[in-house]
């Protein structure tokens, strides 16, 4: 069986935590053998063991035992990759968490996660899996950014002020339990063998401000990719489509944003696609073409929702993209496709 490992991007969070502390991150995991800016690729894994020691590494140095709970509080959509846009899309709590279980190998693989509903409450159930010694193979400092990033990412995208109504963790008490409290803001216990996060239903179920339903499912077809990718070899050319999809919706899918995010060079970017007769305009003038085309068969999808996944400023840029494409506007195509559907229909 192949060691464990986590997604590389991970460590974007890990050396946002240390840079806090005034610990040059780059300068620390270059000591142990780690090239940051290789390694932090989405693409690329990092063993668990590895990531382990660095946890450990990190709190003697910083002299913080709650540094992972640090750590946490710095995660963005990037940091997972697509499965952190896809949980930012989510429209509930409970999708998110659904999701997040669906997913969960594309980020880690070294537990086992499922939701259970309890009473009033939605509980997400995470089962590590032990290591030779018969220890978690994640450290307690991993696991307590990882609940972290949950936490953080619900108080961001639902309510500043949400709270847990209690959690169960496996990881041993620690020094500062007080500290745990204050920040998930409820009652937790320690010592489990397995990790219960209890959210309220009236919580787990609310609808998330500003949540698209049609959004979300658009982002977790390129979720789907990602995980069947997994423990596979990535092409440049996959790469750089998975790399265009996420950062399209944020609308900075420039050569040097989508270089910085593969970690390498805009020259070298330049040279590996002239070396297969494409260039990245080109990439990503057939990427949008091609998912125009999946959007615009989801009748639910608005205009500005596809334009908003295209990466296009306004539903008018997408609307003149679409004419160069096909010599029709949007509006028109979805006509015609749809007249072409009642006739098929008719026809049987």
């Amino acid at each position: 069986m192949s060691e464990p490992t986590v997604i590389g991007s991970w460590l974007t969070l890990f050396s946002s935590a240390m840079e806090s502390y005034g610990v040059d991150s780059k300068t620390f995991l270059a000591d142990r053998g780690i090239n940051f800016e290789r390694s932090s690729d989405p693409s690329q894994r990092i063993s668990i063991i590895t990531m382990g020691h660095l946890w450990e590494d990190a709190v003697a140095i910083t002299g913080d035992s709650t540094f992972g709970l640090k750590a946490g509080t710095f995660v963005t959509p990037n940091t997972l990759s697509a499965l952190g846009m896809a949980m930012w899309s989510a429209c509930s709590i409970r999708e998110q968490l659904q999701c997040f279980v669906r997913y969960l190998r594309v980020m880690a693989k070294a537990s086992h996660m499922e939701l259970q509903q309890e009473g009033d409450c939605l509980v997400s159930i995470t089962r590590l899996f032990p290591g030779d010694n018969g220890k978690s193979l994640l450290s307690e400092y991993s696991q307590d950014a990882i609940c972290s990033v949950m936490h953080t990412l619900r108080r961001q995208v639902y309510r500043q002020d949400f709270c847990p109504q209690r959690m169960e963790l496996s990881r041993s008490r620690p020094e500062k339990p007080e500290v745990y409290e204050q920040f998930f803001g409820c009652p937790v216990s320690y010592g489990h063998p397995e990790i219960r996060i209890y959210i309220p239903l009236q919580d787990a179920d609310a609808t998330i401000p500003g949540s698209s339903p049609q959004l979300a499912r658009s982002l977790e077809r390129l979720l789907n990719e990602q995980a069947q990718r997994v423990g596979g070899d990535d092409d440049l050319l996959g790469q750089l489509r998975q790399t265009i999809a996420m950062l399209l919706p944020q609308g900075t899918a420039s050569l040097e944003e989508v270089a910085q995010q593969m970690h390498v060079s805009k020259r070298t970017l330049y040279r590996k696609l002239e070396e297969r007769g494409t260039s990245f305009r080109q990439l990503v003038e057939d990427y949008r073409r091609e998912q125009a085309f999946c959007h615009m068969a989801e009748e639910d999808l608005t205009l500005g929702d596809i334009s908003f996944l295209l990466g296009f400023s306004s539903s008018s840029n997408f609307t003149r993209a679409f004419k160069r494409w096909t010599g029709k506007s949007p509006l028109q195509y979805r006509q015609e496709r749809e007249l072409a559907e009642i006739a098929k229909k008719a026809g049987h």
